[in-house]
């Protein structure tokens, strides 16, 4: 059931699969009327591994959202991420821009799926294509070139794309829970969605999501995504750290981590201890949480570097007035945030705060859902400009015919 007046947007995290339902209202805002989470099985770092243990994480996150909301929307926006994912930069030229005598607003809302034919690979799926400078006549760096004169265009595009094996078991554990996909979303993309900072579109900024199993990047140039990036580092290289090094079960050291993880020692008083339980003993142990904050700020620091050097490659360490998002549930380690503001010179570094436009339950934690909340947004979007599309070709519809009666009227007066 597609009910044009209704979005749901499906989570596909490593630790969760987050689900929300959104209402749309005439003035074209959100209203969160059902929401759902459950633990992530199935899934670990962005890709399926067991279908039918992500059917179940999603039916069940799925059916909490629509016994709240009592109404549902079976075509979802979905989130992608992981190692799968691949980007590019390409460069295209379209000879029938500009026919018109200038290029039109829809002529460059075309392009993507333009540039997406033109890209097509059988063993990679085009998840977003995203032009991001045009060129006429020899003249580059031309950020909106609607109605400029001009015969035919050259367009830079970023283009995102997934392995193709890995979406089709995407859509199938979606399938087997009841749903089909409307569209895919990039992770940080849904992010910068989410954010209350969208504002900042004539700067530079980057969206760093900090998840459980891999850590995603994306770069905004005025508005346009212009780079992306995944590094294989999470929470989850968090807990087996400890797991490993004390011994325990995974289940508890991320219970450790959460309860007493940081990343600076020296906050820590020498003297405090823990109590821990290890594999093959019946008898607790004490460690001192200074050592457990030592093992965590090493890990921290590796994947700080990795972040600054995408940083670098992605070519805005320059500016310093670059704002960098973080969020993601790994950046609320204590100790976390303070680090990357203190190893990542030049820049801006915030905390992302979720986009108060959307009306959500107050007794929710949205923090739990800004990934699901930013797909909304995005679909919201989505679905606005399908509708203004077609409202351009009834009108384009209505004045062709307007013209062909007109005409025929000429025809019959004149007796041709």
């Amino acid at each position: 059931m597609n009910n044009q007046n209704l979005i749901t947007a499906v989570d596909l995290g490593t630790s969760k699969v987050s689900t929300l339902i959104a209402k749309r209202s005439k003035k074209k805002s959100l209203e969160v009327i059902g929401f759902g989470i459950s633990k992530s099985n199935g899934i670990k770092k962005g890709c399926i591994e067991n279908v039918s243990l992500a059917v179940d994480s999603i039916k069940d996150s799925f059916a909490q959202a629509v016994e709240m909301s009592k109404d549902y929307s079976d075509s979802v926006y979905v989130s992608i991420s992981g190692s799968q994912m691949g980007f590019e930069n390409r460069e295209d030229y379209f000879s029938q821009i500009g026919s018109q005598g200038v290029i039109t607003y829809e002529e460059i809302i075309s392009i993507p799926k333009q540039v997406n034919l033109k890209a097509r690979n059988e063993f990679r799926e085009i998840i977003h294509s995203f032009p991001f400078r045009y060129k006429i006549d020899g003249h580059g760096g031309i950020v909106d070139p609607v109605g400029m004169h001009a015969q035919g265009l050259d367009v830079s595009t970023h283009i995102v794309t997934s392995n193709l094996e890995q979406t089709n078991l995407m859509k199938q554990a979606l399938n087997g829970a009841g749903l089909s996909v409307e569209k895919f979303v990039f992770q940080p993309l849904a992010d910068y969605y989410s954010s209350s900072n969208i504002q900042q579109k004539k700067v530079n900024s980057v969206m760093i999501n900090i998840g459980e199993g891999t850590t995603d990047i994306a770069v905004f140039h005025r508005g346009s995504m212009v780079y992306l990036s995944v590094i294989p580092v999470g929470g989850f290289q968090f807990t087996n750290d400890i797991a490993l090094t004390y011994n325990m079960s995974y289940e508890d050291a991320e219970n450790l981590k959460l309860r007493y993880g940081h990343t600076s020692p020296g906050s820590i008083d020498i003297h405090e201890e823990v109590t821990i339980n290890v594999i093959g003993s019946t008898t607790p142990i004490n460690i001192r949480r200074r050592d457990l904050a030592q093992l965590m700020r090493e890990r921290a620091l590796e994947l700080i570097r990795l972040i600054d050097i995408k940083l670098r490659h992605a070519g805005i360490k320059e500016d310093p007035n670059t704002v960098v998002n973080i969020t993601g549930s790994a950046s609320y380690l204590s100790g976390f945030f303070e680090m990357i503001d203190q190893y990542i010179p030049n820049s801006i570094i915030q905390k992302n705060h979720v986009n108060s436009k959307i009306f959500f339950p107050e007794t929710v934690q949205i923090d739990q859902f800004t990934t699901a909340l930013g797909l909304l947004t995005f679909g919201n979007n989505d679905l606005n400009q399908n509708l203004h599309f077609a409202d351009i070709k009834n009108r384009q519809f209505r004045s062709d015919s307007s013209k062909n009666k007109i005409f025929d009227k000429i025809k019959t007066t004149l007796k041709i």
